[in-house]
């Protein structure tokens, strides 16, 4: 913390004195630190020391007194703004604090970092895909990641799963689908009959 003492009335008006770690004296006599003009002064009328973290204003046995903001003072330990007065000249005490301090930056209200909403899913149902079902799966689950929840139901799925497929895969029965150009099995039909209804078809 710096200190000083700057001249508001008198012969030194406008001028600072800086308050180190040495006490400052007021007074006639030329040895002193502040060598005040007014007749009233004594010719060692006061001193300023600091004393540990603050700063205390002693008068030294002067005729006609040591004044902090109007009031008669033997000592006192001084604020920022006091105002001391010797005879007809008048003093201000300053303190300023060099030390930084870092305040946090506020934010703005309107760049407040809003919730993020919870992203979309895609959900896909495979049925009755058998091995092109489940390479789809896979394929998808590798392009997309945690973006797809894929469920494959195929009633030639293993038991157990495949490990590496990406959704559960449950044995659903599933009715069997014309894929390749053939006719589909259906209970009930055996070869022959199927042979009357799709003759050109069956071999």
């Amino acid at each position: 913390m710096n200190a000083a003492v700057v001249a508001l009335r008198g012969g030194l008006t406008g001028k600072r004195f800086a308050v180190g770690s040495q006490p400052i004296t007021f007074g006639r006599g030329d040895e002193n630190d502040i060598v005040l003009t007014t007749p009233s002064a004594s010719r060692v009328h006061a001193e300023l020391r600091r004393e540990d973290s603050v700063y205390v204003l002693y008068d030294r046995d002067s005729t006609n007194g040591t004044w902090v903001n109007g009031a008669a003072v033997t000592f006192r330990q001084l604020q920022p703004g006091d105002q001391i007065m010797i005879g007809d000249e008048v003093f201000r005490f300053e303190l300023a604090d060099t030390r930084s301090t870092i305040l946090p930056t506020p934010t703005p209200a309107g760049d407040r970092l809003a919730p993020q909403a919870p992203k979309p899913v895609l959900r896909v149902t495979v049925t009755g895909g058998g091995p092109v079902g489940l390479s789809f799966a896979l394929l998808l689950e590798h392009l997309m990641g945690p973006r797809a929840a894929v469920k494959v139901y195929d009633s030639r799925c293993p038991e157990p799963p495949i490990p590496e497929a990406p959704a559960r895969c449950s044995r659903v029965p599933v009715q069997p689908r014309r894929l390749d150009g053939d006719v589909a099995q259906r209970p009930g039909l055996d070869r022959g009959s199927r042979s009357a209804q799709y003759p050109d078809r069956v071999r």
